[in-house]
């Protein structure tokens, strides 16, 4: 059995840190607790760079953050999934366009202790628009 959930760990790390999405999570404080391999790279930083940072350390624009943020309180006021569309500049230089989903992360007691998230690059996508 205990085999078997070694196994089930490794799996889940496997297909995490081999999509091209992004997948993280962060705390009510905004600090991020785990990113995947796919939002190391786009940030060009190694993970150890990235945990315990504030998401607010890797966006650069006012306006993007104060979108992130709205977007962020409305996860927890209506405890419930978002999703939404937002372009950032990325550090290659170039604009990105992302559908993220952020997702309340609740404790036993249904009170929310984090958000995970996804983002998808729809760039190509929405360049062919």
């Amino acid at each position: 059995m205990k085999d078997t959930k070694f196994k089930e760990d490794d799996l889940y790390r496997i297909l995490i840190n081999n999509t091209d999405d992004f997948i993280y999570s962060f705390n009510l404080d905004g600090h991020y607790t785990a990113v995947n391999h796919s939002f190391c790279e786009a940030f060009k930083k190694n993970k150890s760079e990235i945990i315990g940072k504030h998401y607010s350390d890797l966006i650069s624009s006012e306006k993007i953050l104060d979108e992130w943020q709205r977007n962020i309180n409305k996860v927890y006021s209506n405890q419930k999934t978002i999703q939404f569309e937002l372009s950032m500049d990325m550090s290659d230089g170039l604009v990105h366009y992302y559908d993220i989903k952020l997702l309340p992360i609740m404790n036993k007691s249904g009170n929310i202790i984090g958000i995970h998230g996804t983002n998808r690059d729809i760039t190509k996508r929405y360049l062919a628009l």
